[in-house]
């Protein structure tokens, strides 16, 4: 999914003025005129360019001219919710936390400090400290801010150390982090915690202007998101990760929670974070002759 080019690069400059169009109501984005976007692109929220057998490229402005031409998702037909808790808690969050800590922790600003560790340990304090002001009881471990955690590479933290309950709320402490140091990656994480707070402050299903706020909220994130990892490889630097999970999230987004209005937390069971890990250790133990069974039974 493409927002056109003219407003893309607005977002990547962050505009405060434009970022806060973008982020309201869907209506809000054509209340003001602004000279740098184009009169063809004015009353348009998103686009999607999509290659087709019988012509060069549709322009589609909206879900619903997207779905008129190609058809519905088979996901929005299945009406199977995707788990809120695998995708964005343990995959696209924990990208984002390990990538975070990583840039700021490379030099001596926000935190001081001779090395990583040391750095690392400035924020650990900070993230501390965040916690106990708002009474955050479900907080990652001492150990996700060191260097052996995140090893300055292609990092994989385990549940151990960041679980999916305090990666839910760690995005508000990065969120306070970055609001007067870094705007792009402000974009990221402005768009993961609102879309934690909707799915927190409502029930188990969406008003029309609350999906539309979570859709506003995930292109938002993808955008700011999508820029740090070009940056990220151009410089060489196995940050940024893109996966395929944040497909799946789009998915989520717009066929379960805009298209059906369901919210996602009602789906998602914390207290099983472990529940794959298990299957997988019965799976190997037991006879292939009943291999299947168990593991559905589990």
């Amino acid at each position: 999914m493409l927002l056109p080019h003219e407003v893309m690069g607005c977002i990547y400059d962050f505009d405060r003025q434009l970022f806060h169009k973008f982020f309201g109501t869907p209506e809000a984005i054509c209340t003001h005129r602004d000279s740098r976007i184009l009169p063809a692109h004015e009353n348009v929220r998103f686009a999607l360019v999509v290659q087709s057998p019988s012509c060069s490229a549709w322009l589609c402005s909206g879900n619903n001219e997207f779905v008129r031409i190609h058809g519905r998702s088979p996901f929005a037909d299945l009406s199977i919710l995707p788990d809120v808790m695998h995708i964005v808690h343990l995959a696209c969050l924990v990208d984002v936390v390990t990538s975070m800590l990583l840039d700021l922790s490379d030099t001596q600003f926000p935190w001081p400090g001779s090395s990583r560790d040391s750095r690392l340990e400035h924020g650990w304090r900070a993230y501390k400290g965040y916690c106990q002001k708002w009474g955050i009881v479900d907080r990652a471990e001492r150990k996700l801010f060191t260097n052996e955690a995140l090893k300055a590479d292609y990092a994989t933290v385990s549940q151990k150390i960041l679980r999916a309950a305090a990666a839910k709320y760690m995005v508000f402490w990065l969120h306070d982090l970055m609001e007067n140091l870094l705007q792009l990656i402000l974009g990221v994480v402005t768009g993961l915690m609102h879309f934690e707070q909707t799915q927190m402050q409502n029930g188990r299903y969406f008003t029309e202007d609350q999906c539309r706020f979570c859709e506003s909220a995930y292109y938002l994130y993808r955008a700011s998101y999508d820029r740090l990892a070009s940056m990220a490889l151009a410089q060489g630097n196995p940050r940024w990760k893109v996966r395929p999970k944040q497909h799946m999230l789009e998915h989520e987004v717009m066929d379960f929670m805009c298209e059906h209005r369901l919210n996602p937390r009602y789906s998602a069971n914390y207290m099983g974070e472990d529940a794959v890990r298990r299957i997988k250790q019965l799976a190997i133990a037991s006879h292939p002759n009943h291999l299947s069974r168990h593991v559905t039974l589990k």
